[in-house]
């Protein structure tokens, strides 16, 4: 079978209308399948345009390709038994002791729980068959189901992942005249108040945790990953190169996660006070020594003091959300804000910021006023004003 030519299909006349016939492969078949593509009407082409056309007609099928004889030869596979292959690939990744892994710990959770909930309609399908169309599908059913733009981009990648290749999820979503806005949501943040009540309510390990992370903006695993010796209390800098998840350390989100946050003096003291003479481990240890887990620390240290506090429950991120939006407020340049906090784009900068109707009206403050400014005017022109808004 690797020996055979390519062929050029037999042009007949059947019923007025060109047809090419030709042979392709079929997989778990030994023999070849006879079949009759139609060409084009024979009142509207000669049949030497009609074989010109069936050249192209037998190139697009790609029946003279080696990938065509490949995937009719080798066993079929299904997307399922993809996946299944997939997932003990990076488990196996996972449970030894190098580094290197094709997805991180979280992110490999997340991609399992899209397999089984989101494509598993593919199970079934042959694997190497997926292709762009069955991607421009599924968004369309997704975007039917009121999922967001932003979860259908992510279902899309993680099937792209899984599968080795690039699907567009882009151009299907802006075809989709029906798909729904994504619903403002409500971003969980904490105010300056809310965020000294906080810290007033907690002591030893928790109120200099929550201080750290109200003063840097470090992710959650930033925080519990951070060692001693990434605490330059001199310099008042805190290196940021890992993270901790579910207890185990990995590396940080991204390559602009790895950074150097600089601290104030209030801060830079509260971490002397707490680490003393201590030169390594976790600067917030476990009982043993070990890193915290966020879930515990959230939901046996934060949220009870948000419910005595009767603030609106909300997890460390929110400490992220009220450190980007102070740098703002502060005036601090959009790169260093992105430098400390670990972004790459000014857009993401400003989803985490929360600005405040005191903030607004400080800014107003110094604008000049169109009313107080305006040289026409005077005491009888807001009389004016004034009658014509009665």
């Amino acid at each position: 079978m690797t020996r055979r030519r390519g062929q050029k299909g037999t042009v007949v006349a059947k019923r007025n209308f060109w047809h090419v016939r030709f042979y392709a492969d079929v997989p778990d078949q030994k023999e070849r399948v006879r079949r009759s593509v139609p060409v084009g009407s024979c009142s509207a082409m000669t049949k030497t345009e009609a074989r010109l056309r069936a050249i192209k007609i037998i190139a697009d099928e790609g029946v003279n390709t080696a990938e065509h004889l490949r995937r009719a030869t080798e066993p079929v596979i299904t997307f399922k038994e993809h996946v299944d292959k997939w997932v003990k690939k990076i488990e196996a990744q996972h449970a030894s002791k190098n580094d290197y892994a094709d997805l991180k710990p979280s992110t490999f959770r997340t991609a399992k729980s899209v397999l089984n909930t989101h494509l598993a309609q593919f199970n079934a399908k042959r694997a190497d068959n997926i292709s762009q169309l069955d991607v421009d599908s599924l968004v369309e059913e997704l975007a039917g189901r009121g999922k967001s733009k932003n979860t259908i981009k992510n279902i899309v990648v993680i099937l792209g992942i899984v599968m080795g290749k690039t699907f567009n999820s882009g151009k299907q979503l802006k075809k989709l005249k029906y798909l729904k806005p994504r619903m403002s949501q409500k971003v969980l943040w904490f105010t300056m108040q809310q965020m000294l009540d906080i810290l007033a309510a907690k002591k030893g390990l928790y109120h200099v945790l929550f201080a750290t992370a109200a003063g840097t903006g470090m992710r959650a695993g930033e925080l519990l990953g951070l060692r001693v010796q990434d605490v330059d209390l001199e310099s008042r800098m805190i290196m940021v190169n890992q993270s901790s998840w579910d207890g185990k350390i990995q590396s940080t989100k991204s390559e602009n996660a790895d950074r150097t946050i600089g601290i104030d003096d209030s801060l830079a003291q509260l971490l002397r006070e707490w680490i003393g003479t201590r030169k390594d481990g976790y600067v917030f240890p476990s009982r043993r020594g070990t890193t915290l887990r966020v879930g515990n620390v959230v939901k046996r240290e934060l949220w009870p003091v948000l419910e005595v506090l009767k603030i609106e429950r909300k997890g460390l991120h929110a400490f992220r959300h009220f450190r980007v939006t102070a740098l703002v407020e502060a005036g601090v340049p959009a790169h260093t804000i992105k430098a400390w906090i670990g972004h790459g784009s000014d857009r993401m900068v400003a989803r985490y910021t929360h600005s405040r109707p005191a903030y607004h009206q400080q800014h107003l403050a110094n604008v000049p006023s169109v009313l107080k400014s305006s040289h026409g005017w005077g005491q009888s022109s807001h009389v004016v004003v004034a009658s014509a808004m009665m």
